[in-house]
């Protein structure tokens, strides 16, 4: 996602009238080009999916605390309140937005350093950033690394979103450093891994290419050897590794670290404000008007004051001033809620809402008041009715992004709230197509939008094109008596579509998949009329971008050539079968540009058109070492005692605590062969926020769990030779149609019965927290399906007689450490009967 060339001409050509003794809006920090682009298309991306994933990587080399002979460029820990803010922020925009933003803390030194048990996982913000407050706290007494790696960092970078984020989400990084790039070894090392950063090939290249933005913060020094140019290029400029575009910002916190806060708050999209960075004495003027309601300002200096010597203050229209400490303020017809921050004197966050019937139309002001002229710097920010948005009729909610040409698209400009915003001031929208090879397409002239709603049309397509659209409103506020308005940094959206002729097939405009296994098959949702095909073959090099040891992937499908296309009568709807094989597996990002083939209705023509496939490739969580024990057990196995082999058995006999388990009961009953939740109605299904975001990480031993409420053991059963497996409490039947789980428990359910219903059980479902969205989708399904089966199959099984257990089980202390508790329920730790003699061919209804 970009911002373009075109957009801005058109924007800048639309505010011609404007233009003329207006200040230009921008950020807290004066930004370049580049770099503003790429803040509105993060802001864009999460207007757009509502959904992030971010990832702060902080410095922790001793510079920070004054090791070695340098003085230290941080002695008061600012960088952790300041991340601590940040979160915050990011709980304020996930709520402005209604969007599930989830952050990640990491370090870096001489190596990267992410785990969880330290800097915890993946956590979503809308909890607050209490979730994360001892890990913040942690970077205190973490600043005594003799180097600084970005190298390493970046790789961990790559690597952590590979293992965590879904295809659809947003993704960036805040990487914060205070010196410039060391490594291990003589000067001539330092001036190879600088060098090494922006070349071919570099990390830097793939997260752009994988589209994971890098916004950089530099807490610079005051000797020659500076970051700032690094940071710069490694974050803004196309220079750094040829043939990437930069999709990052760079952040100069100068030499005080008080700074950081408002470094840190710029990654944070602002659509509908206006900011800057100026002197601690000089106002910061913007007008409202009366439609613009509520409206959220913030400063912070950017040194440090004492506290009794600043106070900011907010001055009206009417020339009434009201200083800006924390609580609820009257300043006219407007009411002003402040809160403070102790760590930083001066600053502070506010929200000015318009009072009923009342009037605030007029030039406002911003500024301190300081006592004597100590000099210093302020960033200061005022965004209009927080959460403003566009928003398409026809791709809102999982529309259908495959378009014709004669279609057109309803925009409404709305307020958090989901009411429609009517302004009085000036919105004009624009709309633009960009290929993938950068070619766009200006879709009509622009239009003003400031009545809440517009049409864009595509007829200026006449081809099929597959491309971004990105529609973006201009804001200024409305002037008020001889004070010009106060423009706006831009409400932005972007969709991945694709538009054909009226007689060609619609196809998606993006297409996002994660390849978890050697072969992974997906469809491709099509619509009539005409035929589709697929180009098959190796994809490889070029614009695509794939793990590091992964160097192509083969795309195949049945439809591979006109012969065989997929042909569709007008409003039919089909499925294109695809297939992507790999010779191997690893972690990391994928970004690909298969080529489909569209026949027109009349079969007269074939047009290729490229359609972007994003996602991640993850490598399979290593098993335990259970194979390889069990093979050197064999060869000795007349030498070594039946014991040695149960012992290696229960050595290797646990339950992965990596990834982290989730688990979710849910009360369900069979009623016509369909299975439904009987707590809030309707058939079977379950969402991403329920299962990962509302449950907690479960805490096990390897040896028993407690998921859900439910006592879950593992049973190593009589046969040495046989897998462990894990017994469940009840009357159970598993996804797999056992009564007990393999070990590898992640992304398995199993039903329980209720004992004396005759329908009524809960699915209970153990998923791995790095589950994607669209695989806990395809759970879900496969419960819908199969799940009146196993609640069946559960139930009949209150009707018998549990025997007593018959295997030796592993013994448990009173902390649950140890060998376990016998197994509570009926079966004996080896699944069903298999008919075979014991000690030979698993057990049916799994694989081991």
């Amino acid at each position: 996602m970009k911002t373009t060339p075109a957009l801005r001409l058109l924007a800048a050509t639309a505010t011609t009238a404007l233009a003329v003794g207006l200040a230009a809006p921008g950020t807290a920090q004066d930004l370049s080009p580049r770099a503003q682009d790429s803040l509105d298309d993060f802001g864009s991306c999460l207007a757009t999916t509502k959904r992030a994933d971010i990832l702060f990587v902080l410095d922790e080399s001793g510079s920070l605390s004054g090791q070695g002979a340098t003085a230290p460029t941080d002695p008061e820990h600012v960088r952790v309140e300041a991340t601590r803010d940040l979160v915050r922020q990011f709980q304020t925009l996930a709520e402005d937005l209604d969007a599930d933003i989830n952050v990640k803390l990491a370090g870096f030194g001489q190596h990267y350093r992410s785990d969880p048990a330290v800097y915890g996982g993946w956590t979503s913000v809308q909890g607050g950033v209490e979730k994360l407050s001892s890990q913040i706290d942690g970077f205190r007494d973490r600043a005594n690394d003799g180097y600084t790696t970005y190298g390493a960092a970046f790789d961990g970078m790559l690597q952590e979103f590979a293992r965590h984020s879904d295809a659809g989400a947003c993704k960036a990084t805040l990487f914060f450093t205070d010196g410039m790039l060391t490594v291990e070894g003589p000067p001539e090392a330092d001036a190879a891994a600088r060098a090494a950063v922006c070349a071919e090939g570099s990390p830097v290249g793939m997260l752009r290419r994988a589209d994971i933005r890098l916004f950089s913060v530099g807490l610079i020094p005051t000797d020659s050897d500076t970051p700032e140019e690094l940071l710069r290029n490694i974050s803004e400029e196309d220079s750094c590794v040829p043939g990437t575009t930069a999709n990052g910002a760079f952040f100069n916190a100068g030499t005080d670290a008080a700074a950081l806060f408002s470094a840190f708050r710029n990654i944070i999209p602002a659509p509908g404000s206006a900011g800057a960075t100026q002197g601690i004495h000089e106002p910061f003027p913007f007008v409202l008007d009366d439609t613009v309601a509520p409206v959220r300002i913030s400063a912070q200096p950017t040194s440090r004051f004492d506290a009794a010597t600043i106070t900011p203050v907010l001055t009206a229209p009417d020339g009434q001033t009201l200083d800006l400490v924390p609580g609820e303020h009257q300043l006219g017809d407007t009411t002003v809620t402040v809160t403070g921050v102790d760590s930083l004197p001066g600053m502070f966050d506010g929200t000015m809402t318009l009072n009923n019937g009342g009037t605030w139309a007029g030039r406002w002001q911003l500024g301190y008041r300081v006592d004597g002229d100590a000099p210093g710097d302020y960033a200061a920010s005022v965004q209009i009715s927080p959460g403003l948005h566009l928003r398409v009729a026809e791709l809102a909610e999982g529309g259908h992004t495959g378009l014709a040409s004669t279609d057109q698209l309803h925009v409404s400009l709305l307020r958090a709230t989901g009411e429609q915003a009517v302004l009085a001031g000036t919105a004009d929208l624009t709309a633009v197509l960009t290929s993938p090879d950068g070619t766009e397409t200006v879709l009509g002239a622009p239009q003003s939008i400031a009545g809440g709603t517009a049409v864009v049309p595509l007829d200026a397509v006449d081809r099929p094109l597959t491309g971004e659209l990105t529609l973006r409103a201009d804001i200024t506020t409305q002037g008020a008596d001889d004070a010009p308005g106060t423009p706006l940094t831009p409400i932005q959206v972007t969709h991945g579509i694709t538009v054909t002729p009226v007689n060609m097939p619609r196809i998606p405009g993006e297409i996002n998949v994660d390849l978890e296994e050697r072969d992974t098959t997906f469809t491709i949702p099509v619509s009539g009329p005409g035929a589709v095909w697929i180009e098959e073959g190796e994809l490889a090099g070029g614009d695509s971008l794939l793990p590091a040891g992964v160097d192509s992937l083969q795309l195949s499908s049945p439809h591979n050539s006109a012969a065989t296309a997929l042909e569709l009568a007008e409003g039919e709807s089909g499925e294109l079968e695809v297939t992507v094989s790999t010779p191997a597996l690893a972690d990391g990002p994928v970004s690909l540009l298969p080529t489909l083939h569209l026949i027109s209705e009349e079969g007269d023509t074939d047009e290729a058109v490229s359609v972007p496939l994003n996602g991640s490739m993850r490598a399979p969580v290593s098993a335990p070492v259970f194979g390889l024990a069990l093979g050197l057990a064999l060869l000795l196995a007349l030498l070594i005692p039946l014991g040695l082999l149960y012992l290696l058995k229960y050595l290797t006999g646990t339950i992965p605590r990596n990834p982290g388990l989730h688990a979710l009961a849910v009360p369900v009953q069979t009623e016509d062969g369909r299975l439904l939740r009987t707590d809030i109605g309707g058939d079977f299904r379950v969402t991403y926020d329920e299962i990962i975001n509302s449950t907690p990480r479960l805490v096990h031993n390897g040896r028993s769990l407690t998921a859900a409420g439910r006592p879950l053991q593992v049973a190593l059963g009589w046969n040495p030779f046989g897998p462990a497996r894990v017994s469940l409490p009840g009357a159970a039947v598993t996804d797999l149609g056992d009564t007990t789980l393999p070990l590898a428990v992640h992304n398995h359910w199993y039903a329980e019965a209720t004992p004396g219903a005759a329908d009524h059980g809960h699915v209970i479902l153990l998923v791995d927290e790095f589950i994607t969205r669209d695989k806990l989708d395809a759970l879900a399904s496969e419960i819908a399906a199969e799940g009146p089966d196993r609640l069946r199959r559960a139930l009949d099984l209150t009707d018998e007689e549990p025997p007593a257990p018959d295997t030796p089980t592993t013994p448990t202390t009173a902390t649950g450490e140890g060998w376990g508790d016998p197994s509570p329920t009926r079966d004996t730790g080896w699944g069903p009967d298999t008919g075979q003699a014991p000690g030979w061919g698993p057990p049916t209804g799994h694989t081991p």
